[in-house]
């Protein structure tokens, strides 16, 4: 795969090359640049959607990955940041028990972790950026009753502790934004998203009989039902289908992530 950046009318070709695999597959991890050049990967969710508390180190000039300390929390969809002592803080996430407002450190001259001051909040897919005196700014993200957060808190390196500051002016899934996303669902709803009859996307299926594409149905969502997916994939043959038994409606759920994944890579030659 080619990718193409014109700077001052100068065309630069940047070129994949093949390097070396993880010890373990993973998704929903984090990938940080340590001050000694190497990569540090930890945690997400394998193949098989458990939660990892592994960590492997990436060496540019080998193009060799090696194990490290795992961290003590396993831990998906959380932030890495690198701070001005060189040490990697971790936070927050998902595991098997939720939404975790634990934090850890990974010490690159020993390969050890040790948990620090939690946060104030727990949240998974929230941000985290280091701001010019040192500490480090979390914000947002999913909280503990799968809620959108507009909270935000900060990390003090010297003291291990974190303190809250102004939340962001709208929380990703605050009462105004799911009032406008309800009208605009019930807006199609009311006019039958806009089709002639419920049947006319089976009944028009053979327009796009020789297109491939890639169905991913999660098997307990009740929102789509798995026999709507099933009835497309019978008069659409280059749609493959693919059930994810451990999830439901959301584009988020890890399952769900991976198959998209993968249909995405399959398709990126086209």
């Amino acid at each position: 795969m080619r990718n193409f950046r014109i700077v001052s009318r100068t065309i630069f070709c940047l070129e994949w090359s093949a390097t070396g695999n993880m010890n373990t597959a993973r998704l929903l991890h984090t990938a940080s640049i340590l001050p000694n050049g190497k990569v540090l990967v930890t945690g997400g969710t394998s193949n098989a959607y458990n939660f990892l508390n592994t960590a492997e180190l990436y060496d540019l000039t080998t193009g060799i990955w090696t194990t490290t300390g795992s961290m003590i929390n396993a831990r998906s969809e959380h932030t890495a940041s690198v701070l001005s002592n060189g040490k990697v803080l971790v936070t927050g996430g998902a595991d098997n028990s939720g939404v975790l407002n634990s934090a850890e450190l990974y010490d690159s001259l020993t390969g050890i972790w040790t948990t620090t001051g939690s946060m104030t909040s727990a949240r998974s897919s929230h941000t985290a950026s280091t701001l010019p005196n040192g500490k480090i700014l979390v914000t947002g993200g999913v909280g503990s009753s799968g809620i959108g957060l507009n909270s935000a808190e900060i990390y003090d390196p010297l003291l291990s502790t974190w303190t809250t500051t102004t939340s962001i002016a709208r929380a990703t899934d605050d009462a105004k934004f799911a009032v406008a996303f309800a009208r605009i669902e019930a807006h199609y709803f009311v006019n039958g998203a806009f089709m002639n009859d419920d049947e006319q996307l089976l009944k028009n299926a053979d327009k796009i009989k020789d297109i491939p594409g890639v169905i991913v149905q999660g098997r307990y969502d009740v929102v789509c039902p798995a026999r709507s997916a099933w009835d497309l994939h019978k008069v659409w043959p280059k749609g493959e289908l693919h059930f994810v038994d451990a999830a439901g409606h959301s584009r988020k759920e890890p399952g769900i992530i991976h198959q998209l994944v993968i249909a995405t890579d399959k398709f990126r030659d086209l």
